[in-house]
């Protein structure tokens, strides 16, 4: 090809990055996280309730076991 023409893939490349740097702007949003709503959440009947860290690491090793058990007759 010729050095001066811009191939297809330099083009997509190239317009990727403007249009990712255009929406960088509207991703990133400047106000401060809040771990615990300060209001309710819309269309939400139930409150949040914290969630119990013990009980769901064990949950989750539980899970982890019984996948990742040998198989076991009976």
């Amino acid at each position: 090809m010729d050095s001066k023409r811009l191939s297809r893939r330099q083009f997509l490349t190239g317009a990727a990055v403007v249009a990712g740097a255009a929406a960088l702007p509207g991703i990133t949003n400047i106000a401060s996280a809040v771990a615990t709503p300060a209001t309710g959440f819309p269309g939400v009947l139930t409150p949040w309730v914290p969630l119990n860290v013990t009980a769901a690491a064990r949950q989750g090793y539980e899970i982890y076991r019984g996948k990742h058990a040998p198989f076991q007759s009976g």
